[in-house]
């Protein structure tokens, strides 16, 4: 009889761990997805939006406040954050980023489900996977495995293309290049005429590319809910029909769709 119950027990273990999930995880990078890094010349010019940690200025990403709201109020959905960041910088940015998401008393708090760390990368150094010598996003790596056991139902809205462990790739959604903290097209421009060469391609080309990236936060989670609304049960699926052949996502306004272009 004790044998049985062992069998019995160790299979609803097995059979949970491939049951789907009841929730569909968006799962948000901090630093050059949600947060531009930005500098005291650039807070004098615009102060709104700009969070302060040891001696560093951030700008939250434009879009984002709104998309959160979004998002947290869709039934099904939970919002989590993973960064590389410490986890005393993520936590207290995030703190200012949700008294924004929650400023209205009169509506419903909202808070994350999980908050990711530096502490909660995968090192791959000391997997043997990888070198000292190699790049961070190559050292360490995200999972997602830490919020949701169902890869079908989570999903990491990241600016660097390979910081998932290898069998997460397709739970990754680019934002695509990133540019510094840029107030305006007229800006980006005069500032890059004064960079060195090599620099150059840290700067939009066009008015276009540079109100795309702007807009990263707000067009991706908008093709996130779509992609929620088509299929609740397997919203990274649809997501990757969408993405697969194109570089990048653009909200089409024209016609109020999400559409993928290669972009970038």
């Amino acid at each position: 009889m004790r044998i049985l119950s062992v069998f019995f027990s160790l299979l609803f273990v097995a059979v949970s761990a491939f049951a789907s999930s009841e929730y569909f995880d968006v799962v948000f990078d901090i630093d050059w997805t949600i947060a531009y890094k930005t500098s005291a010349e650039q807070v004098a010019k615009d102060p709104s939006g700009v969070f302060q940690f040891d001696n560093e200025y951030y700008r939250v990403s434009p879009g984002t406040i709104e998309s959160l709201r979004k998002l947290h109020s869709t039934p099904g959905i939970r919002v989590s954050f993973n960064s590389g960041g410490t986890p005393e910088r993520n936590e207290a940015f995030l703190q200012f980023v949700y008294s924004q998401v929650n400023a209205d008393p009169t509506k419903p708090a909202y808070s994350p489900h999980m908050i990711l760390d530096k502490h909660d990368l995968e090192d791959m150094v000391a997997k043997g996977e990888a070198l000292p010598s190699d790049s961070f996003a190559v050292r360490y790596k995200k999972t997602l495995l830490k919020i949701s056991s169902d890869l079908k139902k989570v999903i990491l809205i990241d600016d660097i293309k390979n910081f998932l462990l290898k069998g997460q790739e397709a739970n990754m959604l680019w934002t695509g290049t990133t540019f510094e903290d840029l107030l305006s097209f007229a800006e980006s421009q005069q500032k890059m005429r004064l960079a060195p060469e090599a620099d150059k391609k840290y700067f939009p080309k066009s008015e276009f590319e540079y109100k795309n990236e702007r807009n990263k936060i707000s067009r991706l989670v908008d093709l996130i809910l779509n992609a929620y609304r088509i299929s609740p049960d397997n919203p990274v699926a649809v997501l990757n029909g969408w993405t697969r052949n194109s570089k990048g996502v653009q909200f089409d306004q024209s016609r109020g769709q999400v559409r993928c272009e290669a972009l970038f």
